[in-house]
């Protein structure tokens, strides 16, 4: 973890260096000053709130309801809240840790896991969207487009193998039994009890209805999180296209999963200030809008972050001491 976050800082320095360069500072501050506030306003009382509660749910339907909504609200609000201050993105473990207080480690670990790929084949597929709407302004090679197609076909490949192959479960226990028997003896029984946890969680999330309703949640999350960042941008420009909003959330969305300091600094706002740049607006224009989503994406997870800490009756103290103690788990 520790080599994770200098490479995390390696990385968001190089971004912001390099946003740095493509920028003029004066025309960045004329810009910002310029920006409307209502929009920000409706982004942030209204519609960002919407995207967290739809979030939340989804989260607690990858749970399977387990435990109480509130308290699954809770859960991942403070996750997030870890990625935002901790680096090496702790909130995962912070959210595995905080659902097997409540209930079982395998229950968060199969929740996570689903989360990400779902995420990740749904960014892909919004960021070939994005560039389909653009058209012919999208001068991209093949190459890249060759590429979103690998990653999403390898996404939906890995969702394929951990929802729809029950008959393959026994096998990888049997490999978790044989591995571990030789390795770590001492550990054989706690490891094939947690993958057979994980893997009894998979099989029931990918009941058809359950799937189903679990994609539909997905959609409505990034749907709203889409017209978050279209409506930012309304703040800084009239008569913005669609595929602004959309282009804009696949590019954050696969940008700040690169490692990086807490909060996703600078691939963050590399990610937006790419897709408005794409879309031939200036770079001052570009970067003032990724100055400001990240600030207020920032301020308002942690904000939420905390006051969810503070009702699962924890403190920010406590939640450290939690990580080092999974952490330390994770590592032996």
């Amino acid at each position: 973890m520790r080599w994770q976050a200098l490479l995390g800082v390696l990385v968001s320095g190089l971004a912001l260096i390099l946003l740095a360069l493509l920028i003029d500072i004066d025309a960045l501050i004329e810009t910002l000053r310029g920006a409307r506030p209502g929009y920000l306003l409706v982004g942030v009382l209204f519609v960002y709130p919407a995207a967290m509660a739809a979030r939340g749910y989804r989260w607690w339907l990858l749970l399977n309801k387990e435990p109480g909504f509130w308290r699954s609200f809770h859960i991942i609000n403070v996750g997030y809240l870890a990625n935002m201050i901790f680096p090496a993105r702790l909130g995962e473990i912070a959210r595995i840790g905080l659902v097997a207080n409540e209930s079982d480690a395998g229950k968060g670990v199969s929740a996570v896991a689903v989360e990400r790929l779902v995420d990740l084949l749904f960014a892909l597929v919004i960021v070939a969207l994005g560039l389909v709407l653009l058209g012919d302004k999208a001068d991209l090679p093949a190459e890249v487009t060759t590429t979103l197609g690998i990653f999403a076909g390898i996404t939906a490949l890995g969702l394929v193998v951990l929802f729809f192959t029950p008959p393959l479960h026994p096998l990888i226990i049997r490999l978790v039994r044989q591995i571990s028997g030789r390795f770590v003896p001492n550990l054989q029984v706690t490891l094939v009890s947690f993958v057979e946890r994980i893997l009894y969680n998979m099989k029931s999330l990918a009941h058809p209805l359950k799937f189903a309703t679990i994609a539909s949640w997905t959609t409505i999350t990034w749907v709203i999180y889409t017209s978050f960042y279209y409506i930012l941008f309304l703040a800084f420009e009239s008569n913005v296209p669609v595929g602004v909003g959309i282009l804009i959330n696949g590019f954050i969305a696969l940008s700040i999963g690169a490692p990086s300091v807490p909060s996703a600094a600078g691939p963050f706002h590399l990610g937006a200030a790419l897709a408005l740049s794409l879309y031939g607006y200036a770079d001052e224009l570009a970067a003032s809008y990724a100055v400001v989503a990240h600030a207020l994406v920032t301020g308002l997870t942690i904000a939420v972050g905390a006051w969810s800490l503070n009702r699962l009756g924890t403190s920010l103290s406590g939640l450290r001491q939690m990580l080092r103690r999974r952490s330390g788990e994770l590592n032996a």
